[in-house]
């Protein structure tokens, strides 16, 4: 046996077995997670006359579906646009603070930050949807009968920033971490004040992961689906409209939103590889009287105590709350234990079926993204295959 693993473990190490590994991990990367993504412009090429009926020069409305996908395309990016702005405002500071500070429940902190990768996206909707949309949520601290909020643009973006915030907060939190404090010291030592440090040393240094986690953060909210349906009301994005015609099976006019969304990702991520080290973000001019004013402890306390603040608010418990209305909705006729377990339809069986396909699908999918991550990732590190590297390095983060 031990002969056996030898000479197998000596052929898998030839060159030529490199080769056709190689081979198998880049085919099988095109034809299951690159081609089927792509295929959408060979459809609508394909399609165009029915794209065109029903879009363009349709008999009945005309054009009246291209403006709408226009109004919900454009709804879309302001929404990642003021979702973006939102987590750069509440995710720098909490990523300063998970990295310079060191406190009793850092760890924890650090923990929760994350929670929003990873609760499901229709989960973490239906919760964000019972705490500004019911009275049982923030709407009773007011006193009020029906929710703080409807659905809609407002609650669509709330509940964007709670799934996107991690995205900026981490990627910050590991360029801070791999920076030189040196740098800052110096600066400090020659009587700098700290805002002016932060904003001419370590701003600068930082810029490419803030740039990054941006338009990651943006792509992820313009392409949401699963939480947006459950909180969205009658303002549709651009995902939901291809939810809807494809539900209506109007293929053609589907693929063709999906394929302006995927033009609007690849333009973004070819953004993240080229720009992010070109981008200059220092002004050098210093305002010593203002930045030394800034610079007082307070600022920095009121900064950390508006970071935790608004992480509760809009992160942290609309993220969780819905264990607290099943804590306040278990007993009576009503509530969870006898609808689901005693009921005559019966729905914990489909509930059952429901949770085991979910997680079943999970750990395939996991499995399957762990082996052919792991071979890609080895294919775009050791391999010198000059700009070969780069575009795969993109491809890998399309999806």
């Amino acid at each position: 046996m031990v002969e056996i693993l030898r000479k197998l473990d000596k052929t898998l190490s030839t060159k030529k077995a490199r080769k056709i590994g190689d081979a198998i991990s880049l085919i099988i990367f095109l034809l299951i997670i690159i081609v089927p993504i792509l295929y959408v412009f060979t459809y609508v090429f394909q399609e165009w006359h029915d794209v065109s009926r029903w879009i363009f020069n349709n008999p009945v409305s005309g054009n009246t579906r291209f403006a709408n996908m226009g109004i919900a395309l454009m709804r879309s990016l302001m929404i990642s646009g003021i979702t973006v702005i939102i987590d750069i405002l509440i995710g720098l500071p909490m990523a300063i603070i998970l990295v310079k500070y060191n406190f009793k429940g850092k760890k924890i902190l650090d923990t929760l930050v994350d929670l929003p990768m990873a609760v499901p996206t229709a989960a973490l909707g239906f919760s964000i949807l019972l705490f500004w949309g019911s009275e049982t949520g923030i709407a009773w601290i007011f006193g009020m009968d029906a929710g703080l909020l409807s659905p809609g643009v407002l609650m669509i973006i709330l509940t964007h920033v709670v799934f996107t915030y991690p995205y900026i907060t981490r990627n910050i939190k590991v360029i801070l971490m791999n920076l030189d404090e040196t740098l800052e010291k110096a600066g400090q030592t020659l009587g700098a004040q700290k805002f002016s440090v932060f904003r001419t040393i370590t701003a600068p240094l930082m810029k490419e992961g803030l740039i990054a986690g941006a338009i990651l953060a943006f792509t992820r909210s313009l392409g949401e689906t699963g939480a947006t349906l459950i909180v969205y009301g009658v303002a549709e994005t651009a995902p939901i409209q291809i939810v809807t015609l494809k539900g209506q099976a109007l293929f053609g006019p589907a693929a063709f939103l999906a394929m302006i969304l995927v033009i609007i990702a690849i333009f973004l991520l070819i953004l993240i590889k080229t720009i992010t080290r070109k981008v200059g973000l220092p002004y050098y001019r210093v305002f010593i009287k203002t930045e030394k004013f800034i610079s007082k402890p307070i600022f920095k306390w009121l900064r950390d105590g508006y970071t935790i603040f608004f992480f509760g608010i809009l992160i942290l418990i609309p993220a969780l709350y819905s264990l607290t209305y099943l804590g306040t909705h278990l007993y009576g006729a009503q509530g969870a234990i006898n609808q689901v377990f005693f009921c005559a339809d019966n729905k914990w069986a489909s509930l059952w079926v429901s949770l085991m396909n979910s997680l079943s699908i999970a750990a395939i999918a996991t499995l399957v993204n762990i082996v052919l991550g792991l071979a890609m990732a080895f294919i775009i590190v050791r391999r010198r295959w000059g700009k070969i590297n780069g575009i795969l390095d993109t491809l890998v983060d399309l999806p």
